[in-house]
């Protein structure tokens, strides 16, 4: 088994005060690490280290331009093909359509905010 060489250096790091010291892992303490960092190591997180988050605003997102459907109406979408809208369910926030689509796709239910939708 390989013994490491040791390092000068360590001797002189432990007389540096811990609040000198700086880490990009944290704060640090003397005496939790190992012997390959002269004895500091980064300060573990604990309990009374967290902090809860800042609450955000929900800002309403802009409605960008979307088809009008109704039952019936022939569409195309990037993925799936061209289908035929079964079913309109329209809610506050967004509205879902139902889709028939070719064989092997099958039934769709989509929210017209984020289907790449297209009325043929």
């Amino acid at each position: 088994m390989a013994v490491p060489w040791p390092d000068p250096h360590h001797v002189f790091l432990r007389d540096i005060p811990p609040e000198l010291l700086t880490s990009g892992a944290g704060p640090i303490e003397r005496g939790t690490g190992d012997r390959t960092n002269g004895g500091y190591a980064p300060k573990r997180p604990s309990w009374s280290d967290w902090q809860a988050p800042t609450p955000t605003i929900n800002r309403e997102q802009p409605v960008t331009s979307r088809p009008d459907l109704q039952v019936g109406d022939s569409v195309r979408h990037s993925a799936f093909g061209e289908g035929v809208v079964t079913g309109v369910q329209v809610t506050a926030a967004d509205t879902e359509v139902t889709i028939e689509f070719a064989v092997g796709v099958g039934l769709k239910r989509l929210l017209l905010s984020f289907a790449p939708l297209e009325k043929v």
